[in-house]
C-alpha cells in the first residue's frame, strides 16, 4: 500500500510519557543524588526506548531536542517553542491531549541533570555509514520510462496504487486529484477528493475505497476522510469524516461476521490512533479503536498465528516506535503485543510481512529514515532491515543495510530466480555524496536465509525525482513485477540547487522500471 508521510515522523522524545511523570511530580530528594545517566534511563525509558545519546551529535541535542523534549516536561526554553504557529483549534487539540503541561513535572536540576549527561556523551558528529557494497550503475533487468502527467507546476505524487482487475494506474497527487492511468501509462480520466488521496483499495463491484489526508503536513486538525465509490462517475459515499491524518487503509473481516472492516492509520502528529471500522445496516459506520498512540503508519491485516482469524500488525512511528501485534480472539475484540521497538531517533516509516525463508512464518521487512524532523543529518542507523521469525513470533535482525533517508522497500521475485529481491527508495538520500540512491533494486544473491546478500543497482536518472511513493505491480500481464516510482519534490530541507535544476530540467511525475527479465 502506498503512504505519505513527508516528515511526519519528527523526533518525538517523550511524546506519551508526560501524563506518567506527572505522578512522579513530586519527585524524592533522592532524586537529586542520583546521576545524570539514572536519571535518564528512568524517565526517557518511560514510554519509549532509551535514546542513546550517541545517535545524535550533540549540538542537535542542545538546539533542538533537548529543549522540545523539556516542553513536554513543562519546562519552557527561550529560543525554542513547538507551539508558535499553531491555530488556535491546533492549540486547543493539544490542550485537551495534555501533550505540553502548563506547569514542570520534574524538578530543574532533575531536567538539568538530565540535559547534561546528554551533551556529555553525544559526540561532536556522527559516524559515517558503515561500508558495504556500493551500487552499481545500471539496472540488470529493468528499462526505465518517465510519465509526465504535467510540467507547469511541481511533481506532488501521494500515491501509486495499481488495479489489477481494470488494468489501471492510479495516481494521487497533493493538489486533491487522482489521475487513472490506462495500459498504456495514458491518462483516461482525472477524478478530485476533498484532500490529496493517499491509498486506495480496489474491491470489485463493493466500490473503489480512498483514503483522503486532509492536511499534507504535519498538524493535529481532523480533515481526512475515508470514502467509497468513488471514481465511477457516481455520487461519493463519506463513510468516514474528521480523520487525523491518515495515511495508511487496509480491509479484512475482522469480526467474523462475513463482510470486510476497514482499517486506518490515523498517523496524525501529536495525537492520533489506529482504527478499524464495521459498516452496520443502512451503511452506519462505527469506529472501534485499537490504539490511542499516534504515529500508525503501515497496517497489516493478517492470520499472524494460525488460528484462523484476522489478526492486525502495525508499525508506529512518532514517540514510541515500533510494531504492534493485535491478536483477535475472532470476535472483533483484541489484545496488543510488542513486537519489535525502536529508538524514537529512528524514523521509522515502513514494513511488510513476508515469509523470505518459505518455513510458514511471516517475517519483518522494514525501513526507517524520516529526516524532516527536528534532528536533520546523515544517520548511521537509517536503512532497510530484515527480522527473521523464529516461528514463535520471535524476530532477530539478519539483514542490514544503510541507506540514509531510506522510506521504503519492497520485496518481489523481480528476475524469476526463485528468491526474494528488494526495491527500495529514499526520500532523503545523501545528496551530496550518494544521490542516485533515492532508489536501489537489491538483486538477492544469498547462498542461505542465515546470511543474506543483496547487489544493490541504481540508474543514471534516478535522480530524476524525488521518490515519496512506490508501488509494485505487473503493468502489462506478463507475470514480470513492474516498479513504479512516484515524485514529490516539495522540500523543507536542503537540496542541491544542481538536483534543482534537474527536476525542472527533466520533469517526470512517475518513472515506470519495465521488468525485461529472462529468467520468467
Amino acid at each position: 500500500m502506498s503512504t505519505f508521510r513527508l516528515g511526519h515522523k519528527r523526533c518525538r522524545l517523550g511524546l506519551v510519557f508526560t501524563v506518567l511523570l506527572a505522578m512522579n511530580s513530586w519527585h524524592c530528594q533522592s532524586d537529586l543524588n542520583r546521576s545524570g545517566e539514572e536519571l535518564a534511563l528512568t524517565y526517557c525509558s518511560t514510554c519509549h526506548q532509551f535514546p542513546d545519546p550517541s545517535q545524535l551529535d550533540s549540538a542537535t541535542w542542545a538546539a533542538s531536542v533537548l529543549p522540545r523534549m523539556g516542553y513536554r516536561l513543562g519546562i519552557r526554553h527561550e529560543q525554542v517553542n513547538p507551539l508558535r504557529g499553531k491555530s488556535l483549534d491546533e492549540l486547543m487539540v493539544l490542550s485537551r491531549a495534555g501533550v505540553y503541561p502548563q506547569k514542570p513535572v520534574i524538578k530543574q536540576e532533575i531536567w538539568e541533570k538530565i540535559q547534561q549527561f546528554y551533551l556529555d556523551r553525544a559526540p561532536l558528529e556522527l559516524s559515517p555509514l558503515v561500508d558495504q557494497r556500493p551500487a552499481q550503475l545500471g539496472l540488470p533487468i529493468f528499462e526505465p520510462h518517465a510519465v509526465t502527467l504535467y510540467s507547469d507546476r511541481e511533481a506532488l505524487t501521494t500515491m501509486v496504487k495499481y488495479n489489477a482487475a481494470e488494468r489501471q494506474l492510479y495516481v494521487g497527487d497533493g493538489r486533491n486529484d487522482v489521475y487513472v492511468l490506462n495500459e498504456q501509462l495514458e491518462v483516461a480520466s482525472v477524478f478530485g477528493l476533498n484532500s490529496p488521496c493517499v491509498d486506495m483499495i480496489f474491491d470489485g463491484e463493493a466500490g473503489h475505497d480512498a483514503l483522503s489526508i486532509g492536511v499534507i503536513f504535519p498538524t493535529d486538525l481532523s480533515f481526512g476522510r475515508l470514502q467509497t465509490n468513488v471514481s465511477d462517475g457516481g455520487p461519493v459515499i463519506v463513510l468516514a469524516d474528521s480523520l487525523t491524518r491518515p495515511v495508511d487503509l487496509a480491509k479484512a473481516d475482522l469480526d467474523g461476521d462475513g463482510q470486510a472492516d476497514r482499517i486506518v492509520c490515523h498517523y496524525g502528529n501529536e495525537v492520533g490512533r489506529l482504527s478499524w471500522y464495521h459498516e452496520g445496516v443502512r451503511g452506519k459506520v462505527t469506529e472501534r479503536v485499537l490504539s490511542n498512540q499516534p504515529g500508525a503508519v503501515k497496517v497489516n491485516p493478517v492470520d499472524f498465528d494460525g488460528d484462523d482469524d484476522i489478526d492486525v500488525v502495525c508499525l508506529f512511528a512518532q514517540g514510541r516506535e515500533g510494531i504492534w501485534w493485535f491478536e483477535n480472539n475472532g470476535k472483533g475484540q483484541f489484545k496488543s503485543k510488542k513486537l519489535l521497538e525502536f529508538s524514537p531517533l529512528w524514523g521509522s516509516n515502513y514494513m511488510e510481512l513476508v515469509d523470505f525463508n518459505n518455513d510458514g512464518h511471516l517475517d519483518i521487512l522494514y525501513t526507517n529514515g524520516d529526516n524532516a524532523d527536528y534532528s536533520y543529518s546523515s544517520k548511521p542507523y537509517h536503512g532497510v532491515r530484515i527480522f527473521m521469525n523464529d516461528g514463535r513470533n520471535q524476530f532477530e535482525e539478519q539483514y542490514f543495510r544503510a541507506v540514509n533517508g531510506a522510506s521504503k522497500a519492497m520485496a518481489s521475485d523481480f528476475d524469476g530466480d526463485g528468491d526474494l529481491d528488494l526495491a527500495l527508495i529514499s526520500f532523503f538520500p545523501d545528496w551530496i555524496e550518494k544521490p542516485k540512491e533515492g532508489f536501489l533494486y537489491l538483486e538477492n544473491q544469498s547462498v542461505s536465509n542465515e546470511s543474506f546478500q543483496f547487489q544493490p543497482h541504481t540508474f543514471e536518472n534516478s535522480d530524476r525525482g524525488r521518490w515519496l511513493v512506490m508501488e509494485v505491480a505487473d503493468l502489462n500481464g506478463d507475470e514480470r513485477a513492474e516498479i513504479i516510482l512516484g515524485s514529490f519534490t516539495y522540500s523543507s530541507t536542503p537540496i542541491p540547487d544542481p538536483i534543482r535544476q534537474k527536476w525542472r530540467r527533466e520533469f517526470s511525475n512517475l518513472i515506470i522500471l519495465h521488468n525485461r527479465s529472462e529468467l520468467f
